[in-house]
């Protein structure tokens, strides 16, 4: 297991993981987490054993799920998209935390959502005033499948396609990328446009000056989940939200994120809101609040603390056992 925070031993990065510890998105972010908990748990923090695991199989045998410790055990199960509780390691574990999971777990006592975070390459920049910054409306990214119906939304307003020639933009997408990418005219003063491939628009410090410059922030769907960094870079630079469903989470549940069950829905809420500065201004303010209070790095410590904390209260009256090895 390699150490992973300078100064921190007991975070460890698991030997299962499917990249480099310094290839990771969440890099950054997770450093900054734990060294964020290691100061609210205090003298507490040395009682346990963190794992960082990376993996985008659901079904991943962590090498921490049978390593034997004295401390107690908590594995950060990052990458895996598919939204699948993780019970069948319930057991080896104190409390396990994994990002992109559906809703907040009820089967497992012991298994808790966890924030995404933001990319490690995008900078994050001192707050513009929302009346100062020079983009109405801002998205760049790679025209996959689950953002057709998006793109169909946007297309529709320029060229007479039909839906079900839209529906096989899977097949044709770089021809029909090469026909219509950019969608800047349809808000004024945006940037609207669709690349053919994962970071082929414009490099990581641009994007976060974008989002930086940016008033409102188009979120459509990603390859596999509606949740994306785009979602936590957006809400850390204070921009206004539009987004498909999330999960009914911790990280999401009642958050000024707008989500919209249609991109006709969302385009059109797009509009009312350039037309309301006052209202813009105040879902803004709101969204900084939602990060600096649920999803930045030291609002992801305080939930890990607490729920742990949780734990403990309810160990107190039901003892704990971790196994050493998977039933």
């Amino acid at each position: 297991m390699k150490k992973i925070i300078e100064g921190l031993h007991n975070v460890l990065f698991d030997e299962s993981s499917d990249n480099k510890l310094e290839c990771l998105n969440e890099t950054v972010f997770i450093k900054n987490v734990f060294l964020s908990l290691s100061k609210i748990m205090k003298e507490e923090f040395n009682d346990y054993l963190f794992f960082i695991l990376s993996s985008h199989d659901a079904n991943v045998i962590p090498s921490s799920a049978v390593y034997k410790s004295k401390k107690k055990k908590v594995l950060i199960f990052m990458s895996d998209e598919s939204g699948a509780l993780p019970d069948y390691l319930s057991s080896n574990y104190y409390a396990i935390f994994k990002a992109y999971m559906h809703n907040d777990p009820i089967a497992s006592a012991n298994i808790f959502n966890f924030s995404l975070g933001c990319v490690r390459e995008v900078p994050q920049l001192p707050i513009v005033p929302l009346d100062s910054r020079k983009n109405s409306v801002f998205f760049i990214g790679n025209l996959n499948n689950p953002r057709i119906k998006f793109y169909s939304s946007l297309v529709s307003m320029f060229l007479p396609i039909r839906v079900p020639t839209l529906n096989r933009l899977s097949v044709i997408k770089k021809l029909v990328v090469s026909i219509k990418s950019n969608f800047d005219n349809r808000f004024p003063n945006s940037h609207i446009r669709f690349t053919n491939g994962f970071r082929q628009g414009i490099t990581p410090a641009k994007y976060g000056k974008m989002i930086a410059n940016s008033k409102i922030v188009l979120c459509p769907m990603g390859f596999y989940s509606a949740e994306c960094f785009r979602h936590y870079e957006a809400m850390r630079a204070g921009c206004v939200i539009v987004s498909e469903k999330l999960p009914d989470t911790f990280f999401y549940k009642d958050s000024p994120i707008i989500q919209v069950a249609t991109w006709e829905e969302g385009l059109k809420k797009v509009s009312q809101l350039l037309d309301n500065p006052l209202e813009l201004e105040k879902i803004s303010y709101s969204t900084r609040m939602w990060w600096n209070e649920k999803c930045s790095e030291h609002a992801t410590a305080q939930y890990v603390n607490e729920s742990i904390q949780q734990l403990g209260a309810q160990f107190e009256t039901q003892p704990y056992y971790c196994s050493k090895s998977l039933a």
